[in-house]
């Protein structure tokens, strides 16, 4: 019997640069049980304004030339080829969509699949930016909170013309 554990969690919103990503690369091969780093497998796909590109390491990411230093469009999935339990995480960041950033995780137990999750959710946590709370604020809370303010200046009379 295989048995398999899928862990999803939103990330919030987040700037990361090249450094960062191999910092995260740092934290990520510590959850497989790796005994050699050339059977870990961490892909980093790419979305420019015109070109979709895969890199299948981390030394093929530094050294592609024309890469800016802050990432947004970008995936990243990751393995360890010679394990015996179903582990791999999934990351997804698309700043061109409504879609936020996700992470998936599939592992053979609940432990490690939480464990992925918190892992990666603190990564990015660290790496937040000003505005991430905007993102959660629905748009019907902000027009009810403007509708209540009119009410209370216009009941104030701010807004009478005798005043």
């Amino acid at each position: 019997m295989r048995k398999t554990v899928k862990r999803v969690n939103n990330l919030p919103s987040f700037k990361i640069n090249l450094a960062d990503l191999e910092v995260l690369y740092n934290r990520l091969i510590t959850l497989f049980d790796v005994s050699d780093r050339e059977n870990f497998h961490f892909t980093v796909t790419i979305e420019l304004s015109n070109e979709k590109i895969e890199f299948n390491n981390l030394e093929e990411l530094k050294n592609y030339s024309d890469l800016k230093d802050k990432l947004f469009n970008f995936s990243i999935f990751c393995y360890y080829s010679y394990s015996i339990n179903n582990r791999n995480i999934f990351i997804s960041v698309d700043d061109d969509s409504d879609r936020r950033a996700y992470v998936v995780v599939n592992g053979d137990s609940e432990a490690w699949s939480a464990g992925a999750v918190e892992t990666v959710c603190s990564f990015f946590s660290s790496y937040k930016t000003w505005y991430f709370w905007l993102l959660f604020i629905p748009f019907g809370f902000i027009s009810l909170f403007s509708l209540i303010i009119s009410m209370r200046l216009f009941r104030e009379g701010i807004f009478n013309e005798n005043s």
